[in-house]
Parts: C-alpha cells; sequence; structure tokens
C-alpha cells in the first residue's frame, strides 16, 4: 500500500512499484493485436543487453533508452537523445509507435 501513498522515505520501492505497474498494463495487451496496428517487438535478448548498460554504465545517468526492434538499431535499443520525435525521416519510427500508442489508448 506504501506505493499509493506520498512516502518520501520509500521513493525507491515506490518508483519500482509504479514502474513495474506501468509495465504490466501494457504488456496486457495481447500481441496479436499490436501486430495488426504495425507495432514491432524487440528481441529479449537486446532488452537484456539493455537493462545490464543502464545498470553498469554510470555515464548515462538522466538518459532515455529505448528498447526498438532490430530494424531500428542494431543494439534493439538505443539512446531516444529527445523528450518527443522530430519531424525527420529518422524519427518515422518514433512518430508510427508514438500514433500507435494513441490509437491503443483509445480502445
Amino acid at each position: 500500500m506504501v506505493a499509493w501513498i506520498d512516502s518520501p522515505g520509500n521513493w525507491g520501492y515506490t518508483a519500482t512499484k509504479y514502474g513495474l505497474r506501468g509495465f504490466m498494463r501494457t504488456a496486457r495487451r495481447n500481441p496479436h493485436e499490436q501486430v495488426d496496428r504495425g507495432v514491432e517487438f524487440g528481441e529479449q535478448i537486446d532488452r537484456a543487453a539493455c537493462m545490464m548498460r543502464i545498470a553498469t554504465d554510470r555515464s548515462i545517468n538522466g538518459r532515455s533508452l529505448m528498447i526498438t526492434p532490430r530494424s531500428i538499431a542494431k543494439a534493439g535499443f538505443i539512446d531516444s537523445d529527445r523528450e518527443d520525435y522530430k519531424d525527420t525521416a529518422e524519427d518515422a519510427y518514433l512518430r508510427k509507435t508514438q500514433a500507435s500508442q494513441l490509437v491503443i489508448i483509445e480502445d
């Protein structure tokens, strides 16, 4: 219950709880629904590599890493380097993903 109240002494727990809650809400969607909407999936090994990078690379503090399909990034993740997409050809994937998420939210 601590995650539901403001608890400055337990910030790590609260942040983790909400992060996991958000992940599980997203993971509940059926993959076939997302594939039908053109969403590509990343590989599990790439997700693990991204998490290892976050856990071990002190130079990325404050950065936003994005797990992507290998068709977008060879490593399966990128440093998004921004809060939102830019209207460029390189950001077509981000624009497409964002548009897809807005449609899924309407469901």
